[in-house]
């Protein structure tokens, strides 16, 4: 069974118009970049991806194409930030085959580039893997495959695989395949990791970290010693995600967070010393405040989930804005960090967005929710800092096994009376239908009928569903949940078994939204590449960041170069034909977009 169904009853008396749960997933998710690999661009062992340094798809170094999905939101206990997420979707984030449920079909494939394997050693390729996570988890008829490709016959043979249903959705098992073979160790060797499951969505899902292909190895090395953080930084504000900046003066800001991290690998003589209490605050571009602390504050054990807690001066904060702002906090470990494993996952970055909107979710729907029953109500319990108008709804909603575009709702909002929904307050004339924005975690702004809506108190707000085909809204499992999910028919209630997660559906106040899917790119000249127009050689100069994730699209919105860049750092992008093409940088949830022209 491809969706997930859950039955919730009255614990009193079984209701006749009980309605049953459905947790689908979502199959939207961003353009991916065309793979830009020739022939003869071999490259040379070590071959080492843990996937901490990209953004939303693979190194186009690394990899020839980009149909897995790199995030930090799927995975559960990962070992360092970062995972490759392998599913049904394909490089644009769409659903292979919306009709296709079974398992019989390669689905998601993540290809190497051509390697050098002729003066190669013992070579292995070793990587970690996890079923499910907080994702749909694979089931026994679903398989996780690897592939070497032949370079003599020009073809694939299949080397390796795992079935599904063997492993908790915690629990992460090492792979070790052995590439010693003579067959294989030629120049233009490749190898490619892929996923037997069904085509119509994020559905069997596999998530991957810490792969290398090195010489000299064994199906023993599979120790890391590795230094990382692991999860992404909670909120810099009590109970919501984000808040309006015209409420700013009420949050709650925190006065220290929590950093997750772990010691990979065994403890060393005299064990690593890390310094923990590093962090820059960013206020719209500005270090406002900021810390780097040579004491060693960190515990000594080792292969297991570590918390540090990090004071923050959030004082610093300016939150008597006139207009949106955002806030970023930067933290890092340093010490023998800066010599053991890899660097880059040892650093993470949360930007808090302050514009109109309160959020309770993260931006990520690892899954998507809604009723088998008609005119059925979806709520959570929500009050405002501040007594306001509330304008529309943003919400996401994502594809989950077929097309569920024509599925009807309306907008509500019931009064709290005797903690649970009282009388109706608001019922949108107006029937809307889920809107797909077009790439992961996007929203999509829904608009109330009427001039607006006066909130002074505790609510319940959400959607009617009027169909008996559910609805798909976006729902964010990784974000401690402190607002339980409720549904019911109006006079029957029940929670959610989805006690841990959030609706991804967020009401705006005041004024509508101009871009409910990214920041609006600031006037602030971010970034310059020149010389421009050039025959495809160009240098990037950083004007605010010192690194950020730099995206090459063609007017049509098709990506063909991504990678994480340097200030200063010179790009290669003479394999593009003469033309413009749209630039698009990302430093956390900052975004700055400019046009380069090749002529070559």
């Amino acid at each position: 069974m491809r969706i997930k169904t859950l039955f919730i009853l009255s614990m009193l008396s079984i209701s006749s118009v009980a309605q049953q749960e459905v947790i689908g997933v979502p199959t939207y998710r961003p353009q991916s970049p065309a793979p830009l690999m020739k022939t003869g661009d071999t490259l040379n062992l070590p071959f080492k991806d843990d996937f901490s340094g990209a953004v939303e798809f693979p190194n186009t170094r690394r990899w020839s194409d980009a149909k897995g999905y790199v995030n930090n939101t799927f995975p559960v206990n990962q070992p360092s930030r970062g995972v490759l997420t392998l599913d049904g979707l394909n490089e644009g984030g769409r659903a292979y085959d919306l009709s296709h449920a079974g398992s019989d079909t390669l689905a998601d494939v993540v290809t190497s580039a051509f390697l050098d394997l002729s003066t190669a050693t013992s070579p292995y390729l070793n990587f970690m893997y996890q079923e499910g996570g907080y994702g749909e988890a694979p089931e026994s008829n679903d398989s996780l495959v690897v592939d070497f490709w032949h370079v003599d016959s020009a073809r694939w043979e299949r080397v390796w695989s795992v079935q599904g249903g063997q492993l908790q959705n915690d629990e992460w098992r090492w792979a070790a395949i052995s590439a010693n073979n003579p067959k294989w160790l030629k120049d233009g060797f490749r190898f490619r990791i892929g996923t037997y499951g069904a085509l119509n969505g994020a559905f069997d899902v596999w998530n991957i970290d810490y792969l290398s292909m090195e010489s000299f190895r064994s199906p023993q090395d599979t120790v890391i010693e590795d230094p990382a953080v692991t999860l992404p930084l909670p909120s810099l504000i009590d109970k919501f995600t984000q808040v309006p900046w015209f409420h700013m003066t009420n949050s709650q800001f925190k006065s220290s967070l929590d950093l997750l991290y772990r010691r990979n690998g065994p403890a060393p003589v005299g064990g690593w010393q890390l310094y923990l209490r590093n962090y820059n605050l960013y206020q719209d571009g500005s270090v406002i405040d900021g810390n780097v602390d040579n004491t060693v504050n960190s515990s000594l054990d080792h292969n297991q989930n570590l918390t540090y807690t990090l004071p923050v001066a959030t004082g610093s904060i300016n939150k008597s804005v006139t207009q949106e702002t955002n806030v970023t906090l930067e933290t890092w470990l340093s010490g023998d960090a800066n010599a053991v494993g890899i660097q880059k996952n040892d650093t993470i970055v949360h930007t808090q967005r302050f514009s109109n909107v309160y959020a309770f979710d993260d931006g990520s729907a690892e899954r998507v929710y809604g009723l088998t029953q008609s005119n059925s109500y979806i709520l959570y319990r929500f009050q405002p800092l501040l007594s306001d108008t509330v304008k529309g709804f943003q919400m996401y909603f994502g594809e989950a096994g077929a097309n569920q575009s024509r599925s009807p709702f309306q907008i509500v909002v019931f009064n709290f009376q005797n903690n649970a929904p009282g009388t109706i307050r608001y019922l949108s004339d107006s029937i809307y239908y889920p809107q797909y924005a077009g790439a992961q975690n996007q929203f999509y702004s829904y608009e109330l009928d009427t001039s607006g809506l006066y909130i002074n108190g505790t609510v319940y707000i959400g959607v009617k569903q009027l169909s008996t085909v559910p609805l798909t809204i976006g729902l964010d499992r990784n974000t401690d949940s402190l607002n339980q999910i409720i549904y019911g028919d109006g006079v029957n209630w029940f929670p959610s078994l989805e006690k841990n997660s959030h609706l991804m559906m967020r009401p705006y106040f005041k004024y509508h939204p101009t871009d409910i899917s990214v920041r609006e790119w600031d006037e602030v000249e971010r970034a310059v590449i020149y010389p421009n127009p050039s025959n495809g050689i160009f240098r990037v100069k950083l004007n605010e960041w010192t690194s950020a994730n730099l995206s090459v699209l063609d007017l049509s919105g098709r990506i063909y170069w991504s990678d994480e860049i340097q200030n200063g750092e010179e790009i290669d992008l003479s394999s593009l034909d003469s033309g413009v093409y749209l630039c698009r940088l990302v430093n956390g949830s900052e975004v700055y977009s400019l046009k380069i022209i090749i002529q070559n």
